[in-house]
């Protein structure tokens, strides 16, 4: 009959049709579920106490949370799509001397590399911050090397303290010397 024959030349027209809106609802939730990780891996990576900053394979940035923005001065939009020495003006405290950001030896290497004690930055504003920071390779689901993370913080204060620390142990050792020599007399 003629109905049979004009529903079944329509078969594979619905076929197809139906394909399309499975792929089409395919793609939304997989559109929805990488939109979702990537925000719990930007909300994570923000509120991380300590530093954060992420760059490609040319050092450039792609990420900094708020802390990072803190301790530089710069901000994320004046920061993104820049070289990592844009922002990290970093130096040894001891000789004054500028040092190697530790993001093209991740790169060139690909193990995770710390930085020296003694590590200083200069902010936006020109202050003066001691650093402790390491770096470490991101690699994708092959192995190649994608970009570098980084994470640092601000030790200044604690640097200060230990060096008030220290300075109250070598009065303390004057003290208890004089107060040896004053029972001697």
């Amino acid at each position: 009959s003629k109905p049979q024959k004009d529903l079944l030349n329509r078969i594979p027209m619905l076929k197809i049709a139906l394909q399309d809106i499975a792929i089409k609802q395919l793609r939304t939730e997989t559109h929805k579920r990488i939109f979702t990780e990537k925000e719990w891996l930007r909300v994570t990576l923000s509120s991380i106490g300590d530093a954060v900053v992420t760059t490609d394979v040319n050092s450039n940035i792609t990420f900094m949370n708020p802390v990072a923005e803190e301790i530089t001065g710069y901000t994320l939009d004046e920061a993104i799509g820049r070289p990592i020495s844009y922002i990290m003006n970093i130096y040894n405290e001891l000789n004054l001397q500028p040092a190697e950001i530790p993001v093209s030896r991740v790169l060139k290497e690909g193990f995770v590399i710390g930085l020296a004690n003694h590590t200083g930055l200069i902010t936006k504003s020109g202050d003066r911050k001691s650093i402790a920071d390491s770096a470490a390779p991101i690699r994708d689901d092959s192995g190649t090397i994608i970009g570098v993370v980084m994470v640092f913080r601000d030790i200044t204060q604690t640097k200060i303290f230990e060096e008030q620390m220290a300075r109250l142990d070598k009065l303390n050792v004057v003290g208890q010397m004089a107060a040896g020599i004053a029972h001697e007399i």
